[in-house]
């Protein structure tokens, strides 16, 4: 879980200054202990939130937006399998003579987890209204 600005998600703030006063003036705690567990509420509390969010790339098409999400949760799934596929293979090729198809194997799934890292460094380059690349940029990452 991300840590996240509480300023930017009212309801845990309000749930930190309820037990801030709950704690000083109905517990009567001192508020050298009460302050830094409101603050962790409302710390824990926006972090929640913040997870609770649709991720977003706050690109300027809409659409592109979408799809490049959908790419991305296809590329997590795919490295997901990938690393079932590399963990089944390491366990069943175990013969010497095989051992060049092992690594093809361990390779093609290595070059498949890295894949979620790319499209997210793709969509980052995106950002902004000059974000325009060129065949051979896409090509190669």
């Amino acid at each position: 879980m991300k840590l996240a600005n509480p300023l930017y998600y009212p309801l845990p703030v309000l749930a930190g200054a309820i037990a801030l006063v709950l704690g000083v003036r109905v517990a009567k705690l001192p508020s050298l202990v009460v302050l830094p567990v409101a603050g962790a509420i409302a710390v824990v509390g926006a972090s929640f939130r913040k997870g609770q969010e649709p991720e977003t790339l706050n690109l300027e098409n809409p659409e592109l937006e979408r799809e490049l999400l959908a790419v991305r949760q296809q590329a997590k799934l795919l490295a997901e399998k990938a690393m079932e596929l590399r963990t089944e293979a390491a366990r069943l090729i175990t013969d010497s003579l095989q051992l060049e198809l092992l690594a093809t194997v361990q390779y093609a799934c290595d070059q498949a987890t890295a894949l979620p890292r790319k499209i997210d460094e793709l969509a980052q380059r995106m950002q902004g209204s000059d974000s325009l690349l060129s065949a051979e940029d896409l090509q190669n990452s």
